[in-house]
């Protein structure tokens, strides 16, 4: 036994921890599919991270500007990150004599010409809730990082980020995205693994001292479930898996259920005790008796978590397979390390309690003549509370949120809020249109109209920002074309307008620019975004 814990004790250092979101989504799902199949042809949605930064001196400060413009060049440099984007090199399609052209939208070494730009950037529709806050007093840096990059690596670049953001000195400063969100979470998840473990510990101590009185009675049954969580934690390393955000709850489960059988073996030891037995005589009376009832409790108990085998969803699959090992391994420590503890151990002290001393033995036998007394008044009342609760249950509303389960003054989950209340929030939006009359493509104006009514009901309904899309495409172009003028960030009216936009449209679309949002075909386009969590139920 001692080989086989310390087997899986060896395994320990390799468990991991498991943040992936998308395991939980129900496999062999047809929206599944067309999900993956639309992020393949574009890119990925989550794969990025937002530095919002508040200046005291105000965004369009030329020292501030100076510093955004030098962390956001640093960025671009930091390994696994493919952009980054921000006010200070964001640039603005221009139509010249010459053609077509593009322009810093700020020059932040001209102070004259900074409240132009100032002005200029706040009522741009691709910058305000995207770029800049709506109210114009923080600045955004959107990177873009590397999908493929491993747990390791995000942490090393997360860091990386954290120590050049330091060196800025930045009054106030907030981050979100999918790595950041990662490296807390599991940190989270770690953290609650060890504190759900300890309040285990401390609350079965007390309850095992009321019991026993003894500090034998007490670190034994301990002792026998701490192994169980050795042996179920390094089996899980063993084979390769990872604890995933539901199995931070294992310790509790297997803490309480493995409990149960060292608690109904020691009573009866002790009663067996009572009557003269020797130990040895004790501990065969004791596993004749219970050992069978323990038997069919653990194998209950096992047989109720597998059943989530028939769950379509990954983590909740292993979830019931894990926590059925557990209880099984509890059990088996229960029946082969609990006997040889105490064989080993001195004879406890028994006291000599008398059946009629004990408080149960007033109470249970007037509540048995109470219960008998009145049979027919309790199933009367049972029946009306399943009744009322089966009418309750048709009314539950299933409902989550993205950190619904973090606290709400976690500085990591303000960092979430204040791009909630400030931007268009963290939470990816993702719409594909697929152009059904084979004789048109994206890009028709009739067709950029129909995506256009879409778009704006998407955005005025539903808060969408931060959009990128065919739509937002042209609106630029067409904007540029009649140099900048904001009222013209529009879909165009005229055909001559359409004429200006056509060519810059059919170099984009040739030369793979603009291949997140347009497909190479042009029959399919995405409309991509940031919305805020209003939560499963309303997104549904």
């Amino acid at each position: 036994m001692i080989l086989i814990t310390g087997l899986f004790a060896s395994f320990l250092p390799k468990l991991r921890l498991s943040y992936d979101f998308e395991k939980f989504f129900p496999q062999n799902d047809a929206q599944l599919d067309f999900y993956y199949d639309h992020r393949t042809r574009f890119e990925t949605d989550n794969d990025f991270v937002l530095v919002a930064i508040k200046p005291k001196s105000g965004v369009f400060n030329p020292l501030f500007l100076t510093q955004l413009d030098s962390l956001t060049r640093q960025f671009k440099r930091v390994p696994n990150i493919e952009n980054s984007l921000s006010i200070t090199n964001y640039r603005l399609p221009v139509l010249t004599p010459l053609g077509w052209n593009t322009v810093p939208a700020i020059n932040i070494r001209d102070t004259a010409q900074l409240p132009l730009d100032s002005a200029r950037l706040i009522n741009d529709a691709n910058v305000r809730g995207n770029l800049l806050s709506t109210d114009g007093t923080t600045a955004t840096l959107f990177l873009r990082n590397d999908p493929s990059v491993s747990k390791k690596k995000s942490d090393a670049l997360l860091h990386s980020l954290d120590s050049l953001i330091a060196l800025q000195h930045f009054d106030e400063v907030h981050v979100a995205g999918k790595i950041h969100g990662q490296y807390h979470y599991i940190k989270k998840m770690g953290e609650e693994l060890l504190m759900f473990s300890l309040i285990s510990v401390v609350l079965l101590s007390v309850f095992l001292f009321i019991t026993f009185r003894t500090g034998w009675g007490i670190w034994v049954p301990l002792l026998i479930v701490a192994v169980s969580m050795v042996w179920l934690l390094g089996f899980i390393a063993l084979i390769g898996e990872e604890i995933n955000m539901l199995c931070t709850i294992l310790p509790t489960i297997i803490f309480v259920v493995g409990i149960a059988d060292s608690v109904h073996i020691l009573e009866k030891f002790i009663h067996e005790l009572r009557h003269g037995h020797t130990k040895l005589q004790a501990l065969v009376i004791s596993y004749r008796h219970v050992g069978f009832a323990t038997l069919l409790t653990a194998l209950t108990n096992a047989v109720g978590f597998i059943t989530l085998l028939i769950s379509n969803i990954e983590p909740i699959r292993k979830f019931g397979i894990f926590t059925s090992v557990g209880i099984m391994f509890a059990f088996i420590l229960t029946y082969l390390l609990l006997p040889a503890a105490l064989l080993f151990l001195p004879a406890p002290k028994v006291a000599a309690n008398k059946h009629s001393d004990t408080i149960w033995s007033r109470i249970l036998p007037a509540l048995f003549s109470w219960v008998m007394g009145n049979r027919k008044k309790i199933l009367a009342a049972t029946l009306v509370l399943c009744l009322v609760s089966l009418a309750g249950a048709f009314r539950i509303k299933i409902n989550n949120y993205l950190l619904e389960d973090w606290s709400d003054d976690d500085p990591q989950k303000m960092d979430y809020v204040f791009f909630e209340t400030n931007f268009s929030g963290v939470r990816p939006f993702e719409m594909q249109i697929m152009v059904t009359d084979p004789a048109k493509n994206v890009l028709d104006s009739s067709v950029i109209r129909q995506v256009n009514l879409l778009q704006d009901y998407l955005v005025n309904h539903y808060g969408i920002g931060a959009v990128v899309s065919p739509v937002s495409l042209v609106k630029t172009l067409n904007r540029a074309a009649h140099a900048g003028d904001e009222q013209y960030y529009s879909i165009p009216s005229e055909a001559a307008d359409w004429e200006n936009i056509s060519e810059p449209l059919e170099k984009l679309s040739e030369s793979g620019k603009a291949s997140a949002f347009l497909s190479v075909d042009l029959q399919t386009a995405r409309i991509s975004g940031r919305i805020k969590d209003f939560g499963g139920y309303e997104f549904k």
